[in-house]
């Protein structure tokens, strides 16, 4: 269907008002644009135009060459549509270095003969009258685009039905380019090679270079880019009314995205048992390799020899206006939000939920190199994500356990992703993503608490007792003396006191606590008690 709702210099030169006029140079530049009609009378341009105007003149000022030259390199650089002349009055016929210059940029300039002239004030009246027109026919046509692009969406299978309906409407070389997946030319251009080409260019930016017009709009869903679709033409410029019925498609491909995403979503999710049952260690090697290429196609390419996995586990606070229907809604978005991220930093990933957490197992494609900042990097997306509006989860709390090279391992690293958030929770640890930066927590879970109390009672009882009766500051100068590493210069810094006061309170500790309580293996169990102490009390202070 050819649908442009623009107006062409080919269609206004069949206009009754133009039936005399000649072309007389720029012949092949007749398919331009024209969005609005000017009378224009300046030999210096500067902002007073925006491109694709019709340009009415006399040339009463640039009857000069090198101003004329000038006034028309002016309107070529500013994109101008076309250029009307009035023969008769200032010029008997166009000079020829105006019309060598005109053909050489396909710009072209229309002529009435003095004996033919029409006023200029009827030309404007007349296309201006017709650019309303095609103003309302193109809204007309968008809302029924837009109509039987929402009927599509009904059915199954509605991607390759839109961009088809795309194609047939706007008559034009659609591309479909995923993040991840199979890129779709319509109609397929036929070689293989030629369809790889043309998908480059699309991807690289380069297809505006080889003379072909292109408009490319991002899929866009939860603020994440998904594809991006685009629109070719070899024929014709592309225009607004091409922009818009872009987007409206661009639209309906995230909604039909979003649609399959959560159905194959949910679909993983009837898994939730098996994957508990791996996450819990009750299955072997074998049986989880045959397993998981059944629930992922990723799966069965992959190379269980070289596995290489973590758990992520995250702790999810939800919006209380929220009913409990929606908010499985809301679990499977982030899923699959959370899904189209890490692969894009190199994860399979498989989830499964278990109040309050939901799960994530990253299968490592890239052989676990600089795994630890892809993790980083794909979390903090996924955490901007999960707390738009759009999502509505307000807050995301998430822990990471080692990477194992065994599949039967992988207990091990959900049990440690779930102990950075306990320890999250105790100690308000916030900072500590992933296990293996939990350094001295690590051992406070292999120690019962009651030791651990113990422990700190031991070394701490009289600082302890001393701030308690006092309403004192010493556990807290005792822990950012340790942590300045005896530094007492940068300790009173960071408390916000004078020397002589923290001299007098390193004196009370050295009362409490020893003389030698700086002393190297002393010095270090009081610190690991520091930390026990925080571990302990900290959540209930």
């Amino acid at each position: 269907m050819d649908v442009y709702h623009t107006l062409t210099v080919k269609e206004i030169l069949e206009r009754p008002l133009f039936r005399k006029a000649k072309v007389v140079a720029g012949h092949e530049g007749l398919n331009r644009v024209v969005k609005w009609v000017h009378v224009f009378e300046v030999t210096e341009i500067g902002e007073l135009l925006h491109g694709h105007e019709l340009i009415l003149s006399t040339g009463i000022v640039w009857g000069q060459k090198h101003l004329r030259l000038s006034f028309l390199q002016q309107l070529i650089e500013k994109n101008v549509s076309a250029l009307c002349i009035q023969l008769g009055y200032y010029f008997e016929k166009i000079p020829d270095d105006l019309i060598q210059m005109a053909d050489r940029h396909h710009f072209p300039v229309i002529v009435w003969e003095k004996a033919d002239e029409i006023p200029y004030v009827d030309i404007t009246q007349d296309l201006h009258r017709a650019l309303i027109n095609k103003h309302y026919e193109m809204v007309d046509q968008l809302e029924r685009f837009s109509n039987e692009v929402n009927q599509l969406l009904l059915s199954a299978n509605a991607l390759p039905k839109i961009l088809h309906r795309l194609h047939r409407f706007l008559n034009v070389q659609v591309a479909y380019l995923p993040l991840q997946g199979e890129a779709l030319c319509i109609p397929n251009p036929g070689a293989e090679e030629r369809r790889e080409k043309i998908l480059s260019l699309v991807r690289s930016g380069e297809l505006a270079r080889s003379g072909l017009c292109v408009a490319v709009k991002p899929v866009q869903a939860f603020n994440q880019k998904w594809a991006d679709l685009a629109l070719i033409s070899r024929n014709r410029e592309l225009t607004e009314f091409d922009s818009l019925i872009l987007d409206r498609c661009a639209t309906a491909v995230a909604q039909e995205l979003m649609r399959t995403l959560y159905v194959e979503e949910r679909r993983r999710h009837q898994e939730d048992q098996w994957i508990y049952d791996w996450l819990s260690g009750k299955h072997q090697d074998e049986e989880v390799f045959r397993r998981l290429k059944t629930i992922d196609p990723a799966f069965k390419t992959f190379a269980f020899k070289t596995f290489k996995g973590c758990v992520c586990v995250a702790g999810i606070e939800k919006q209380q206006s929220f009913d409990r229907t929606f908010n499985e809604s809301q679990i499977l978005h982030l899923a699959v939000i959370a899904r189209s991220i890490f692969q894009q930093y190199g994860f399979i990933t498989l989830s499964t939920m278990r109040e309050p957490f939901l799960i994530f197992i990253l299968v490592d494609t890239r052989d676990g190199q600089a795994w630890k900042t892809r993790v980083t990097e794909a979390l903090e997306r996924i955490k901007g994500s999960a707390v738009s509006d759009k999502v509505g989860f307000t807050e995301l709390k998430l822990g990471v356990g080692k990477m194992v090279d065994d599949v039967t391992h992988i207990s091990k690293s959900f049990q440690m992703a779930q102990k950075v958030l306990e320890i999250e929770e105790k100690a308000g640890k916030k900072n500590r993503l992933f296990y293996e930066d939990l350094h001295i927590y690590r051992l406070f879970d292999a120690v019962s608490d009651e030791e651990l109390k113990e422990f700190v009672m031991d070394y701490l009882k009289p600082v302890i007792d001393y701030d308690r009766q006092r309403n004192g500051e010493l556990m807290q100068t005792l822990y950012t003396y340790l942590a300045c590493h005896g530094s007492k210069r940068e300790t009173a810094e960071k408390l916000f006191v004078v020397r002589q006061t923290l001299y007098h309170r390193i004196q009370k500790l050295e009362e409490l606590l020893g003389s030698d309580f700086m002393s190297p293996e002393k010095r270090l169990a009081i610190e690991f008690a520091v930390h026990a102490y925080h571990y302990l009390y900290k959540s209930k202070n």
